[in-house]
């Protein structure tokens, strides 16, 4: 396996640069895997459409899912979907108003159960629109 993914990054280094490829080798090989989030991120921003569709999926399934997050609905989630989930909490905890609806919305559109527990602060807003929101994306969920 670790002679495959040493391939795929030497001829990921004759397409793009090797300042850039070979930092995130080693972040996604190292035995330390405080930094392969990270590596993921950098890969997935460098990488065209066509490539990131094949790899970031294949990468992530090797390395995003050996550090679980410990208890609650996001335990089994790889590192980059827990990235997510964390952004789009930190989003909703905001106090701008569009951007906690637009991520409502993303949320509706994303049909994953597991981004409900997100939504529980949210069902007592000061705001209808929220509330509102919040039990549109609640019904297309349950």
């Amino acid at each position: 396996q670790h002679d495959n993914i040493s391939r795929l990054f030497r001829l990921l280094g004759l397409k793009y640069a090797a300042s850039d490829i070979i930092p995130v080798y080693r972040a996604l090989t190292a035995k330390q895997t405080s930094h392969r989030a990270s590596a993921l991120e950098l890969l997935d921003n460098l990488l065209s459409g066509s490539l990131r569709k094949r790899i970031i999926p294949l990468l992530d399934k090797m390395y995003g899912d050996q550090e679980p997050a410990e208890g609650g609905p996001q335990q089994h989630r790889s590192v980059l979907e827990e990235k997510q989930y964390q952004i789009f909490a930190q989003l909703l905890a905001g106090n701008d108003l569009r951007v906690q609806l637009a991520v409502l919305y993303l949320l509706e559109k994303l049909q994953d159960a597991s981004y409900l527990p997100l939504l529980s602060p949210l069902r007592q807003h000061e705001d209808p629109r929220v509330v509102l929101q919040v039990r549109s994306v609640v019904r297309g969920l349950e």
